[in-house]
């Protein structure tokens, strides 16, 4: 009898285990509290800049990213971008689609983004959204020029501020 009471003891024990394990991982909290923050960063949108432009500043905030996040692979993120236009699942509003996608690769936050050129003004808008509940924080940085070393100073700016917002 005292045999079946152990057994079952244990049963109930490793089945709260299992539970409270599930939760914290789902959750991100626990033993695991120090994992980092998954994020994926979307292809920004251009207006009057060269593409090489977008591709650097993209490259910039990855690096600045990846010290303190995980970041979700582009082949990742441009699979479930695909599936969602092939789909029905997608819709015509392209942020909502960019979120979804965030989801669908497990990403916690995507950032997004439109890089300007007004006269010899280049003008960086990005934006950090949350997946789960669609809320985002701005950093708008105006960058006079367009040498790579500005640019570099312009996006260690943003990722600065985005990554203080991840970290209160």
């Amino acid at each position: 009898m005292k045999s079946a009471s152990n057994m079952i003891t244990v049963l109930l024990l490793l089945a709260i285990q299992i539970v409270t394990w599930g939760y914290c991982s789902e959750n991100k909290i626990g033993l695991n509290s120090h994992t980092k923050i998954s994020i994926a960063v979307m292809e920004l949108e251009v207006s009057g800049v060269e593409p090489e432009i977008e591709e650097q500043i993209s490259k910039i905030l990855k690096e600045k990213f990846s010290k303190n996040a995980e970041l979700i692979p582009d082949s990742i993120i441009n699979h479930k971008i695909q599936e969602i236009s092939s789909n029905i699942i997608g819709t015509s509003d392209t942020a909502e689609n960019q979120i979804k996608a965030g989801r669908m690769a497990s990403a916690d936050k995507i950032i997004t983004g439109l890089v300007t050129k007004i006269d010899d003004a280049i003008v960086i808008s990005i934006k950090m959204t949350n997946v789960k509940t669609g809320t985002s924080e701005n950093a708008i940085v105006n960058c006079y020029g367009s040498s790579e070393e500005l640019l570099k100073k312009c996006i260690s700016k943003i990722a600065k501020k985005l990554m203080s917002n991840i970290e209160k």
